[in-house]
């Protein structure tokens, strides 16, 4: 019979962020929805100027389109992302949906989805690449060495898409500056982390912000660890012999409340926070011993 099948990639709970396009309206977004699906079917027809209109003509087009002996596949990529408006009338379609006609829905978040459309589709589970293994692979067709290739895998959380998509010289620019922030921090250098903090909140680099504000935690995370004997768990192995050397002058309470008092900066990011003055309050508070 036809069917949805739900393929969930691996865990993306704190995936890397993409640039944000500008807000459009939910019908704008539904009317494109819809007419993807149909230029996909070769529709030739005048297109309906509404969503609901517009998801009827995909049903009657792949009524039309499935043949005894055609079967037709459609991939909804990033299906979490689709809005209630949009998840209903992807309902209606599965539930009306001809028996050789098939839609797979792709998410790495799969409790985004209407509980509804879950329920009508099989769910197909995609497993990580094992970190070693991934990093063997970096190596191969990237060419850097070993201790960098298992960073990148472990923030690519078994991945290699993520991999793909990640530029990592932009990523290694804003590790540097989290890393000073912890050095600065580590020594009580407060005149340092003002001027970090100008830096990190600077208006013109706004996009830097929040990442940058990752690569702190995940660095004390790292620092967590060997101050809790648990080295071969960190992150940033290209970064073990200056972090080992920073470790002795941290206590694991101290990086701790670093983790969440940098969690709480990007809680409080949705409400349109002075951006420069929660810098100067996040490095100057993580200077205190």
């Amino acid at each position: 019979e036809g069917c949805g099948i739900l393929f969930f990639e691996p865990d993306g709970e704190d995936e890397e962020r993409e640039e944000k396009s500008p807000k459009r309206s939910a019908e704008s977004r539904q009317l494109e929805f819809w007419s993807q699906l149909l230029e996909a079917l070769e529709f030739t027809g005048k297109m309906e100027s509404t969503p609901s209109r517009r998801r009827m003509q995909v049903s009657r087009a792949l009524l039309a389109r499935s043949l005894p002996s055609r079967h037709l596949f459609f991939i909804i990529d990033e299906a979490d992302k689709l809005n209630d408006t949009a998840s209903n009338a992807l309902l209606k379609t599965l539930e009306e949906m001809p028996p050789t006609t098939h839609i797979a829905l792709v998410t790495d978040r799969p409790a985004a989805l209407l509980p509804t459309v879950v329920s009508r589709c099989q769910q197909v589970r995609f497993a990580p690449i094992p970190v070693e293994e991934l990093a063997a692979i970096i190596v191969h067709e990237k060419g850097i060495g070993k201790d960098e290739a298992r960073t990148i895998a472990e923030i690519a959380r078994g991945s290699w898409g993520r991999v793909l998509r990640l530029d990592w010289e932009r990523e290694r620019a804003r590790r540097d500056e989290a890393l000073a922030i912890i050095e600065a921090a580590t020594t009580g250098d407060r005149a340092r982390l003002l001027r970090l903090a100008e830096e990190l909140s600077d208006a013109t680099r706004k996009e830097e912000f929040e990442p940058t504000l990752d690569w702190v935690a995940l660095l004390a995370r790292d620092l967590w660890l060997l101050l809790c004997g648990a080295e071969t768990r960190i992150v940033n192995r290209d970064l073990r012999a200056r972090l080992t050397r920073l470790a002795p002058q941290l206590s694991a309470p101290r990086t701790t409340r670093w983790i969440r008092d940098v969690e709480a900066v990007r809680r409080r990011l949705d409400v349109n926070i002075n951006r420069r003055v929660a810098a100067d309050a996040l490095l100057l508070g993580m200077a205190e011993s």
